[in-house]
């Protein structure tokens, strides 16, 4: 589904029509959150994160944390 990445976890966003997704990464390769397009997994957004991130977290107004 998206090659080179490693999902730990994947949130669906309730406000848009976004799904975030949780790439550990490998190594010394940073871990990224990425916004994906729900019906196709197209990636909309990618951000860097530290090593291995291992979870994420909504809040009520739909900021990810």
């Amino acid at each position: 589904m998206l090659p080179g990445r490693t999902i730990v976890r994947m949130l669906p966003d309730y406000l848009h029509p976004v799904v975030y997704a949780l790439n550990e990464g490998s190594g010394t390769n940073s871990g990224t959150l990425l916004a994906l397009n729900p019906t196709n997994g197209a990636v909309l957004n990618e951000i860097q994160m530290d090593l291995q991130p291992t979870d994420m977290a909504m809040t009520g107004l739909g900021d990810s944390n």
